[in-house]
């Protein structure tokens, strides 16, 4: 069984079909490394998994690592990007903005954490249409690109994680005032306390 298995991202060990988990009771936990040619992108038959698989084997996801998105203020890319988190270990690898799960170019990659991924997915998931597997998956609209560089200040880190802490249904009412979907915005202007790189 692999790690991924074991934390939960895939449950392809339990498929006895699936050559790549399975185990060699030699080695004991670790699976058996696949040989022969890597199918191309139209000959995958499930293309949500197989693009994962390839994704951590792209961008692993190494012990002690900080999730990417932590203290950037436009994270994520989409239609609506998020305030990373202030700096918790990375979980999880993300597909995004382009959710094509077999478009594993390292910029549409990102290695982050379950609040991170969590946050982007409640807030972007409804502006994508049906998943096409296999086809570029972007939102309705305007797509914006992930912004790794500007910073979020001390005041937005911290607006963002009491946001995250309400009820869904305090968030709703908060985007409703704010108007734009960004109620934990810092509108003062005042950026002299970005949290440094």
């Amino acid at each position: 069984m692999t790690c991924y298995c074991i934390l939960g991202w895939f449950d392809e060990c339990d498929d006895p079909d699936d050559d790549f988990h399975k185990t060699d009771p030699s080695l004991g936990k670790l699976p058996v490394q696949r040989t022969g040619p890597t199918k191309s992108d139209e000959e995958v038959t499930d293309p949500k998994s197989t693009g994962r698989k390839r994704a951590v084997e792209v961008k692993p996801i190494t012990e002690g690592m900080i999730c990417e998105w932590a203290n950037l203020k436009y994270a994520g890319g989409g239609s609506y990007p998020v305030v990373g988190c202030p700096g918790n270990l990375a979980t999880n690898v993300h597909h995004g903005p382009d959710k094509n799960t077999l478009n594993n170019d390292p910029t549409n990659l990102h290695a982050i954490c379950s609040p991170c991924h969590n946050r982007w997915h409640t807030r972007n998931d409804g502006s994508y249409l049906e998943d096409k597997p296999g086809n570029t998956w972007l939102p309705i609209g305007e797509c914006k690109a992930h912004d790794s560089s500007t910073r979020a200040t001390v005041v937005d880190v911290a607006l963002n994680e009491a946001y995250w802490k309400l009820p869904p249904k305090q968030r709703e009412l908060q985007n409703v005032r704010a108007n734009t979907g960004d109620a934990y915005r810092d509108t003062s202007g005042d950026d002299s306390t970005s949290i440094p790189a």
